[in-house]
């Protein structure tokens, strides 16, 4: 009866990750350590549940379990994507790669400013 309700609950997704303690699903339900701990481990051997050592139990297989074509039909639909635009990684790679280049641009600007300040031609090091 604990095990179904708790079933529910993540079926739900009113559980997505972390299980409540032991001792909140005792008071939630108001049953035994003993109820609470077969339910469980009812759960944990039916792969719903796993343990997570010094912090519980937690859902297991959270991530999205659609084929990859319903996902990838959902995230261009949501982001509106058209034939030929980046993936949303490739964005992220170039906005990286821009900032990494904007990064340099400014420390050399940085660099010429201090060696004409010293009288001295930018890159050559010194001597």
């Amino acid at each position: 009866m604990i095990a179904d309700a708790l079933r529910k609950e993540i079926g739900e997704g009113r559980i997505a990750a972390a299980l409540p303690s032991e001792a909140q699903l005792m008071r939630d339900h108001g049953v035994s350590r003993t109820t609470i701990r077969r339910a469980l481990t009812l759960l944990q051997d039916e792969g719903l549940i796993h343990s997570v050592p010094g912090a519980g139990r937690a859902v297991s297989g959270t991530a999205d379990q659609r084929p990859l074509v319903e996902r990838m039909t959902e995230l261009i639909t949501a982001t509106s994507l058209a034939i030929g635009d980046a993936y949303p990684s490739e964005l992220l790679e170039a906005l990286q790669l821009r900032q990494g280049y904007e990064s340099r641009t400014r420390h050399a600007s940085h660099r010429d400013d201090v060696a004409h300040r010293v009288g001295t031609t930018p890159g050559l090091g010194s001597i």
